[in-house]
């Protein structure tokens, strides 16, 4: 489920186990060894602080999902965005991203939910960054 948005740089997913509400260990391992041979480096992580608890019955590891991505490797930025706030991003929230994206190491894979309004919004405004927005 994860795909390339720029190749190499910038790849974009829905979160482990969507469309799921109750995530077992095995679907977050999945997804983190599949991000793991694309070479990602970074996940930057819009999920806010509610669907991060989707992971705490799956994950009984120190720092919940954010916490297991960390010990498999796998730098993390979180930056909490409610899912339903209108427009997806807030301009403090698009600054953090900014400056989460220019500081991680590369290639970064950002996620919320579903891969929809809150990483497209995240994924536009990074490629623009980069040149092709």
């Amino acid at each position: 489920m994860i795909r390339w948005t720029v190749t190499r740089v910038l790849a974009q997913a829905p979160r482990p186990g969507y469309p799921h509400t109750s995530i077992s260990r095995h679907e977050v391992e999945d997804w983190v060894r599949e991000a793991r041979s694309l070479g990602i480096c970074t996940v930057i992580c819009l999920l806010s602080e509610p669907e991060l608890g989707l992971y705490a019955a799956a994950l009984a590891v120190v720092g919940g999902l954010l916490g297991f991505y960390r010990s498999r490797g796998l730098d993390v930025r979180h930056i909490p965005v409610d899912p339903a706030h209108d427009p997806a991003l807030t301009e403090a929230q698009i600054a953090e991203l900014v400056t989460a994206f220019n500081e991680a190491d590369k290639p970064v894979l950002v996620h919320a939910s579903s891969g929809g309004a809150r990483t497209d919004a995240a994924v536009e405004e990074l490629k623009g960054l980069l040149g092709g927005g």
